[in-house]
């Protein structure tokens, strides 16, 4: 039963880093695919 446990846990933790280097490196990517510089556009 504890291994059970053990395995969910590691896989949740593996899935959810996973998803969260996706996520970093998509909006990485949308944000440099922009046009234009954002900071330089609300400085004017």
């Amino acid at each position: 039963m504890r291994a059970t446990i053990g395995w969910l846990l590691l896989s949740r933790f593996l899935l959810s880093l996973a998803t969260l280097l996706f996520v970093a490196t998509a909006v990485f990517v949308i944000t440099n695919l922009l046009p234009g510089d954002v900071a330089q556009e609300l400085l004017g």
